[in-house]
């Protein structure tokens, strides 16, 4: 056989694989993926009653990045699920949100052929095929909410290994989407579990790396099993046989406190809309979302409304910064700021009074303001609320994402500005809220996004904010990036490669980063990275060992740059 005929017999078998991968209806949507899974440390344990207790809300939600499909393709943002973790010495906690608008109750069906959550947990990561003895599958359908079945579905799987369920506690309850603060306000359901650390064979210690995913087994609309998946980070629905398709989560030794962290600043960062790699250290997100205004009968959900606040400070000034999904932009200048795509602000000197005291402030900057940031300066237009604050020597600026899929806004504050009477130092505790404006009509807000509180009250009720803590350190940058002054994308190594390679690339400032693997056919088979980055040298490692031999490419984007290369998988 001549070497033309064996190339073109090659070319077509990667064909034919490609054309099995797509009509397998695999989708992949990603977020920020940031690995490992962290599980928080706790002094407190939250009351396992399916419900969002406070001491959940200064955790951080971690998104599902994966859909999956047999057939039918969900939308993502219609199913949208996320978890927290949280550990003390004693347990392991979870709470899932599913978002889910069809909830399938089928009780002969298999427990996962439903809508259900599956937790996948390795107590030494051992990326085994088959599962070892200590990879557990718990598997909990939406009914057991309303059954006594208990714990069925513990640790099934191809190596159903026995769990001995004894101290373990779950409750599943619906998200009725009303202003109640046990509920995220988006309708779907929860599911909350208490897990002894001892019955995992987990080490009650800081710093121990399990093998860890979350899954949600959907059922879309007229369904009668479960036909829709999505997952943290396994990318198909190989992670009830083997855990070397699990990720990794770490049982963190930063405590949450039940607090906001607002971290001192290494050095004043510019305030330009663009966010510096010192605020990447921490982050908190929404907890609650509503409808608003009776406008409208869009709520936002967690990726189309959204928002993240970073806050940082030093002796002079406080600073943040809000990184906020709106995937509807609603820019009305003769709208009230609020009435309109805005993030609301509220700080005080935490003494929960019910009405505001005159410390008590309140910052409102609606998108529109783009552009003219340095023309508004008196306190009667941004610098709002029942306390006006005095705008000298405040900033802010505003920056649309290159993508369209939302925007920044940095601020500083000086807290001379603020006049809170309060030591501007380690440890002092100050009162805290947060939140973000949305339109899905065009016209005005239809609904909002808040961190604490659920109602819409904290513009003149500041017994119900939340808490936030200045301190002087905070855990590491996730990545140790290199000064950087360019844009490149490396070849991979080892090339031809069987079955890892490592990727490594450079981004010249701090930007969103998304790196992703696809077929000869242009199908993405996976997402390497999708997160913001600092500026820097970085490096992403790629597992091909469920993919068939053939050409691959992986391609790098970084704001509006993009590069890509081809690699060779050869089994």
């Amino acid at each position: 056989m001549t070497m033309r005929r064996i190339l073109l017999l090659f070319l077509c078998l990667i064909v034919v694989v490609g054309m099995v991968e797509a009509k397998n209806g695999k989708t992949a949507k990603a977020q920020d993926i940031v690995t490992p899974y962290k599980i928080w440390k706790t002094s407190v344990a939250p009351v396992i009653d399916g419900k969002l207790d406070k001491i959940w809300l200064s955790v951080p939600w971690t998104m599902q990045n994966f859909y999956f499909t047999g057939g039918v393709n969900p939308d993502s943002q219609s199913y949208q699920g996320m978890s927290k973790a949280m550990w003390d010495d004693n347990n392991l906690y979870v709470i899932v949100y599913n978002q889910a608008p069809n909830i399938l109750d089928a009780p002969s069906n298999g427990n996962w052929n439903q809508s259900a959550n599956e937790i996948y947990i390795g107590a030494t990561d051992a990326k085994a095929n088959p599962r070892i003895a200590t990879d557990y599958q718990f598997t909990f359908s939406h009914y057991y909410g309303s059954s006594a079945n208990g714990f069925l579905g513990a640790a099934t799987g191809s190596t159903a290994q026995p769990f001995d369920t004894t101290g373990t506690v779950f409750a599943i309850s619906n998200d009725d989407a009303t202003t109640s603060d046990a509920t995220a306000g988006l309708g779907g359901w929860f599911f909350e579990i208490s897990i002894p650390l001892d019955k995992l064979n987990i080490p009650a210690v800081g710093g121990t790396l399990i093998g860890w995913d979350i899954q949600q087994d959907e059922v879309t609309a007229g369904g009668t099993s479960r036909n829709a998946q999505s997952n943290w980070w396994c990318q198909d629905n190989s992670g009830w046989q083997r855990s070397d398709t699990w990720g990794e989560a770490v049982l963190s030794s930063e405590e949450n406190l039940g607090q906001a962290k607002v971290v001192k600043a290494t050095a004043a960062p510019a305030i330009d809309g663009v966010m510096d790699a010192q605020y990447m250290t921490v982050q908190q997100d929404a907890n609650y979302w509503r409808f608003v205004d009776g406008n409208g009968s869009d709520i936002p959900d967690p990726t189309a409304g959204n928002v993240k606040l970073s806050s940082m400070w030093d002796a002079d000034n406080l600073y943040m910064f809000f990184d906020v999904n709106d995937q509807n932009i609603t820019d009305v200048p003769t709208n009230p700021l609020w009435n309109q795509s805005a993030v609301e602000w509220y700080l005080g000197p935490n003494d929960k009074g019910t009405s505001y005291s005159a410390l008590d402030h309140q910052l409102q900057i609606a998108n529109y303001l783009k552009g003219k940031e340095a023309a508004v300066g008196t306190p009667t237009t941004v610098w709002t609320g029942q306390a006006k604050i005095d705008s000298t020597g405040c900033a802010f600026k505003i920056k649309d994402r290159d993508d369209a899929s939302g925007y920044g806004v940095e601020v500083k504050i000086p807290w001379n500005s603020l006049g809170l009477g309060l030591p501007v130092e380690d440890g002092t505790v100050i009162g805290y809220n947060f939140g973000m404006d949305y339109s899905s009509n065009g016209t005005g807000r239809t609904g909002a996004a808040q961190w604490w509180d659920n109602s819409n009250n904290s513009w003149k009720d500041a017994s119900i904010w939340g808490e936030a803590i200045l301190k002087n350190t905070v855990s590491a940058v996730k990545q140790t990036p290199t000064v950087a002054n360019s844009f490149s994308l490396n070849q991979n190594y080892p090339n031809p490669f069987n079955p890892t390679t490592q990727i490594q690339y450079t981004i010249d400032k701090v930007e969103k980063v998304k790196l992703t693997v696809y077929n000869v056919l242009g199908n993405q088979v996976a997402v390497l990275v999708n997160s913001t980055q600092a500026s820097g040298t970085h490096s992403a490692s790629f597992d091909a060992s469920r993919f068939a031999s053939g050409v691959y490419f992986y391609k790098l984007e970084a704001g509006a740059k993009t590069m890509s290369k081809k690699m060779l998988l050869l089994k």
